[in-house]
């Protein structure tokens, strides 16, 4: 039901972007467990691994942003997040700014939303998988293996 949802809807949002060509706010929350990375693949698109986030809510806080997709697509709590990469792309018409947030979890322990989230795992900061979100891979990558020399 969701796929036909999006087959029938998305073309309608795509013209939308096109005509109006917004500007939208994303959050990604990187989370490390010792000298690991906690990814996920989503339940849409192409399947790329990436970082739980999602978009910001009108007048919400980027902070608050970060922890509620976090907790949302994971289960997992965190208060205490830094500001660590921003970076702007356009996909679909649409403008997108997006700002990556850092945290250490304080357990390993994880539960997805099944209904957004097919698949998260834990990563090694040195050994991640190579079939990652372009975005991620060229702005967050770099930030993420160098997580452990700090």
């Amino acid at each position: 039901m969701k796929k036909i949802f999006f087959i029938l809807v998305h073309p309608v949002r795509q013209l939308y972007w096109f005509i109006v060509k917004p500007q939208t706010q994303g959050v990604k929350g990187i989370i490390f467990f010792g000298d690991t990375v906690l990814m996920i693949r989503n339940t849409y698109g192409k399947g790329h691994w990436t970082l739980p986030g999602g978009r910001a809510k009108w007048n919400e806080a980027l902070l608050d942003a970060v922890k509620r997709e976090v907790q949302e697509e994971t289960g997992i709590v965190i208060d205490q997040y830094h500001l660590v990469v921003t970076y702007k792309h356009v996909k679909e018409y649409k403008r997108d700014t997006v700002h990556c947030f850092a945290a250490d979890a304080g357990t390993d322990q994880f539960k997805i939303d099944p209904s957004e989230v097919k698949e998260a795992r834990w990563f090694p900061t040195q050994q991640l998988p190579d079939f990652i979100s372009p975005n991620i891979k060229k702005f967050v990558v770099p930030f993420i293996q160098s997580h452990e020399k700090n």
